[in-house]
């Protein structure tokens, strides 16, 4: 049976924060979820250093606020390769370099720098491109899965429309695309792969 939802929703280099947040579409990205109190702040980063790295780790800080972060997962490809994604980097950028690291490495061999930092693949058969969902769990560590994005539809409300479009006369387009909005998100069942997670340290 179908399941239909709103959720903040990050695609490519975009950020936002929520109890609830979606990453679609993730194939060579990583997801970055930083843990709050009371939310999730999250940013769909793109493979290496793209033109929007700087904007999108600027709107991650401000979303931080200041605000204590009690962790940072990480779930994604080539977490151990630092030329892609370099969690400690990111980690260092956010301003938060007392939170612990946990990663989810979803690449599909154990070449990987630090072994432990592989999580075994939750399909029997390879899927590179998924969608990450993450839900805040109050003081305990968030629930964070995936499903194959081939079984989620994504659909802009139009209010989501309407904040792009006003944010990109503020701010200009190129800044105003980092942001992620509320998406009604449908898929096939309310079933998730949840994700293995490695302390990195």
């Amino acid at each position: 049976m179908a399941y239909t939802r709103y959720m903040m929703s990050m695609h490519d280099d975009q950020a936002g924060e929520g109890v609830a947040l979606a990453f679609p579409t993730v194939s060579t990205c990583a997801a970055v979820i930083a843990v709050l109190g009371d939310r999730l702040v999250g940013l769909h980063k793109t493979s290496g250093i793209s033109r929007n790295y700087g904007k999108l780790m600027q709107r991650g800080l401000s979303l931080l606020g200041g605000h204590y972060v009690r962790a940072l997962y990480m779930a994604g490809w080539n977490l151990d390769q630092p030329s892609k994604h370099d969690p400690r980097a990111i980690r260092q950028v956010l301003g938060c370099a007392h939170a612990p690291i946990y990663i989810s490495n979803l690449s599909s061999t154990r070449d990987s720098l630090e072994r432990t930092t592989y999580s075994p693949h939750p399909f029997a058969t390879a899927a590179n491109d998924v969608c990450i969902f993450a839900y805040h769990q109050g003081s305990r560590a968030p629930r964070i899965g995936l499903k194959r994005s081939s079984k989620v539809t994504v659909k802009r409300s139009v209010g989501g429309t309407q904040q792009i479009n006003q944010l990109a006369q503020q701010l200009g387009m190129g800044f105003a695309l980092i942001y992620g909005v509320e998406e009604e998100i449908t898929t096939t069942s309310d079933h998730l792969h949840e994700l293995q997670f490695y302390r990195l340290e």
